[in-house]
C-alpha cells in the first residue's frame, strides 16, 4: 500500500494515560509500507517501508523505566527484528537508558543499568547500527 501520512496513521497508541508511538512521514513524501508490528503495550512501532525498490526498517521505541521490563522489552524486540535483518534500520524513540556519562545530566549513573545497556549495545552491533562514543 502506498501511504501518506495524512490518509493514513503511523502510530501505536498506549493507554489514554501514557505510552504510544509513532512515525511521521511528510505527507508529499510517497512510502509504500510493506508491514507494520504495533507491540500490544503501546511501547514499539516497526514499519518495513520500501522507497525507490530499497528496503528499510523503520523503529520508533519507548523504554519502560524499569530495568527488569527494560531487558524484556529489548530482547523481545531483538527476536521481533531478526526477521528484517536484510533492510536497513532507522531506529529511534526514548530508549530511558544512556549509553554513557556524557548523555546524562542527573539521575542514576550510567553503571547501574549496565544489563541494559549491554542489550542496547548488543541490538546495535547485531543490526550494523553506528554509535559514537567520544
Amino acid at each position: 500500500m502506498v501511504c501518506r501520512v495524512g490518509k493514513e496513521n503511523l502510530f501505536n497508541h498506549g493507554t489514554k494515560h501514557s505510552k504510544g508511538v509513532a512515525i511521521p512521514f511528510d505527507p508529499k513524501f510517497h512510502v509504500n509500507v510493506e508491514k507494520e508490528i504495533k507491540c500490544q503495550s503501546g511501547r514499539a512501532l516497526i514499519l518495513q517501508i520500501c522507497i525507490d525498490q530499497a528496503k528499510y526498517t523503520c523503529v520508533n521505541v519507548y523504554s519502560p523505566n524499569d530495568s527488569n521490563a527494560q531487558r524484556n522489552f529489548y530482547t523481545n524486540l531483538s527476536g521481533t527484528l531478526q526477521q528484517f535483518s536484510s533492510d536497513s534500520f532507522i531506529i529511534g524513540g526514548d530508549f530511558n537508558c544512556s549509553l554513557n556519562e556524557q548523555d546524562k545530566d542527573r539521575g542514576r549513573k550510567v553503571s547501574s543499568r549496565a544489563s541494559t545497556t549491554f542489550l542496547i549495545y548488543e541490538l546495535m552491533d547485531a543490526f550494523e547500527l553506528p554509535y559514537f562514543l567520544e
